[in-house]
């Protein structure tokens, strides 16, 4: 999206909370000529100003950026992207009649999200199973990947600080290959220096990575993470598929 679509989002949201242009302003500290002005695709703002304008509306900042879910309705509305998820003493066993299917792709699911991280040897970790997912949800790259050699792996998501778009709990599917270019305000898994990794959604501003938790009752976010100083890419690949757990 560019300037003038999340100045739109933003007069949507805004429009639909019945919110005038002149009570976010003053909710901002700022001035109606301001916010008229950001809504209309001629006026920039900073990263914080922005984070500000979220909170006023008291909607996660990706709802600003974006109106695409995860998943695509078009890719949602065909096949479950998971008919099955199976142990590793199975797969041993099993691995090869799935992997004639032409529709699905055998994922494994490491252990946890520290097996993403930075120098980690996805062959290596430790492998809590396999879930069949659905090819056209998934790059289409991946469609020839090998045990051992994978570009797309799985886990389950830990808490709710994703939620609704992630639910502790759910399977999630990470590109670990896609992690070069962000694409800001898309999900990703990113290590956190001395903390560990963790999954939010990203955007890039220059030598800064600012992570954002859809769950506006989490603790700790948005956080920022200083890309210099840092001797390695701290993102560890990009969420691409995730099937949630319904409450």
């Amino acid at each position: 999206m560019d300037k003038l679509d999340v100045g739109r989002q933003i007069r949507r949201v805004r429009q639909s909370k019945g919110i005038t242009e002149s009570e976010l302003a003053k909710l901002l500290k700022s001035h109606q000529s301001n916010i008229n002005r950001i809504e209309n695709g001629k006026q920039g703002y900073t990263i914080d100003f922005f984070l500000r304008i979220s909170n006023a509306l008291n909607v996660p900042p990706h709802e600003l950026i974006s109106t695409e879910s995860l998943v695509p309705k078009a890719e949602a509305d065909k096949e479950p992207a998971i008919i099955e998820v199976f142990p590793d003493e199975a797969t041993k066993l099993d691995y090869s009649k799935f992997r004639t299917r032409d529709d699905f792709l055998a994922v494994r699911i490491l252990e946890d999200a520290a097996s993403l991280g930075p120098g980690a040897i996805i062959a290596q970790e430790r492998t809590h199973g396999y879930a069949l997912i659905y090819k056209p949800a998934l790059p289409k790259q991946a469609e020839k990947q090998k045990r051992g050699r994978e570009r797309i792996v799985a886990l389950f998501a830990k808490g709710d600080s994703m939620a609704p778009s992630i639910q502790g709990g759910s399977l999630v599917a990470i590109d670990i290959e896609d992690k070069v270019e962000i694409k800001n305000y898309k999900i990703y898994a990113v290590e956190i220096p001395d903390e560990g990794v963790t999954i939010k959604r990203v955007y890039r501003d220059n030598d800064h990575l600012i992570l954002l938790a859809d769950n506006r009752d989490t603790k700790g976010f948005p956080r920022i993470v200083n890309l210099k100083g840092l001797d390695y890419n701290p993102v560890c690949g990009k969420v691409v598929w995730t099937w949630n757990r319904l409450d």
